[in-house]
């Protein structure tokens, strides 16, 4: 199994945080996934707020697609509690076929700030 993909910039406690997520076939030629859905969960798997098997709609979905997670999203509730894994999965076509499975995962670090409760 291979490890997530370790994000090299923090998130700010409480703030906003972006992640962009690129798509390319094989051959690295970019599509755009037929479905996607993601989740942020905390290192035991729990999910955070609603953050839990969100499909976006087809409109949204592109080459790259960002998303933009923020507020009590990013808050810590113990000094431990500062990694979150961003796993996405969905189905794309190509012309090496239709309805291909992907998955990924990312973690990220949310930096603790003194003067945020």
């Amino acid at each position: 199994m291979a490890a997530p993909v370790k994000l090299t910039i923090h998130a700010k406690e409480e703030s906003a945080y972006l992640i962009e997520v690129t798509f390319a076939d094989f051959g690295g030629t970019s599509v755009v996934p037929t479905s996607f859905i993601y989740s942020v969960t905390d290192q035991s798997g729990t999910a955070i707020n609603a953050l839990n098997a969100v499909a976006l709609t087809a409109g949204v979905i592109g080459t790259t697609t960002s998303i933009l997670i923020y507020g009590t999203s990013l808050s810590i509730t113990n000094s431990e509690d500062t990694i979150r894994i961003f796993t996405c999965n969905g189905l794309w076509d190509s012309v090496y076929g239709t309805s291909a499975t992907y998955t990924g995962e990312a973690q990220f670090i949310i930096d603790n700030l003194l003067n945020v409760s």
